[in-house]
């Protein structure tokens, strides 16, 4: 008898599971990542319009900065479509995009710590004045430095080295435990401030002043370091592999993550009560023909219609809100995940 031959079944690749959260997480770090990449070259546009006829290295740094934050965004993007379709595609161009807006980053952190120091020749500055100004400035900025140079060697992870994302690890750890003493120190700000308002405006204004200026601030400051935290514990559970900090990391992430979204909700309710009242504001100044001066951070702005209102001001405004809850919400779906995970 001749034994029939089995046919050899040809093995379907199977398509990427993922949990829902982290489906979830992934798809709002894409929206996120592009509402960012739209942010960031509005932003820097606008920045060079704006400072052009005072060319200064602090501005190429923070041109270098901002570019170094669009390749971030971007690699951003290019990780969350690795993780949902596994293509090689994406993991070499998001690895490639993260080493380039690191080592640009990086230039730009150190930068910064130089002239906060550079700064501080010639002054007497007191130890209140310190604690509450300069030693958030310079944690923030070693901070900046490690996250950046964890973000590298993440970077070489994604191209195929696998030591490296255990070196990235133990840098995020210095990153996060430095921004953690950090924000610490801008809560202490934040009281101070309270401190301040409270004797100048007056009792009248204690409720305006906790809701406009205070909560938000704390707010904010409590989410970053409960996602720091988070990032530290999630870092811990893969260097030294125990379940224990995984699920406090996912907890503490869930935490973090909806009190930063929840921040991003009260910014732009904030922020549309400020772009209202400008939009009145430049009304008047198109029917007495003045330009209009206003601020986009640190930038100072002269408009002279509506449109370039919309453009500059309002628009960039909107999409910084929006790019960090998207985040935020992404972190705290990961959070779920790795909460709940057995």
């Amino acid at each position: 008898m001749v034994k029939a031959k089995k046919k050899r079944k040809k093995k379907v690749k199977e398509k990427p599971s993922h949990n829902m959260f982290v489906k979830g997480g992934l798809n709002l770090l894409i929206l996120g990542g592009i509402i960012g990449v739209f942010y960031q070259t509005l932003y820097t546009l606008v920045m060079v319009e704006t400072n052009i006829e005072d060319v200064s290295y602090t501005l190429i740094i923070n041109i270098l900065q901002e570019l170094g934050m669009l390749k971030i965004l971007l690699a951003l993007i290019f990780i969350s479509f690795f993780f949902l379709k596994e293509k090689e595609f994406f993991q070499k161009h998001a690895g490639t995009l993260l080493i380039g807006g690191a080592v640009l980053s990086i230039g730009a952190a150190i930068f910064s710590q130089y002239e906060v120091v550079n700064g501080l020749k010639g002054q007497t500055i007191s130890l209140e004045s310190f604690a509450g100004s300069t030693f958030p400035q310079l944690m923030i900025g070693l901070s900046k430095v490690y996250i950046f140079v964890g973000a590298a060697f993440l970077g070489i992870f994604f191209w195929g080295h696998r030591t490296a994302r255990k070196w990235a690890s133990q840098f995020f750890i210095g990153g996060m435990v430095t921004g953690c003493a950090a924000l610490a120190a801008l809560m202490y700000s934040t009281y101070e401030m309270y401190n301040f308002l409270m004797v100048s405006q007056g009792e009248a204004a204690r409720g305006l002043i906790i809701s406009r200026a205070i909560f938000p601030d704390l707010l904010k400051y409590t989410s970053y370091v409960l996602v720091a935290i988070g990032v530290l514990l999630f870092s811990a559970w893969y260097i030294w592999n125990r379940p224990v900090f995984k699920k406090w990391a996912g907890r503490v992430l869930v935490f973090g993550g909806a009190g930063g979204a929840f921040h991003g909700f009260i910014s732009m309710s904030l922020d549309s009560l400020v772009i209202q009242s400008d939009i009145t504001r430049v009304r008047q100044s198109i029917m007495d023909l003045t330009p209009y001066s206003t601020y986009l951070k640190d930038n100072i702005l002269t408009v002279e219609t509506l449109k370039e209102f919309y453009v500059k001001k309002m628009i960039p405004t909107y999409l910084d809100s929006s790019l960090w809850i998207f985040i935020f919400a992404a972190v705290a779906l990961f959070g779920i995940y790795l909460w709940t995970k057995e």
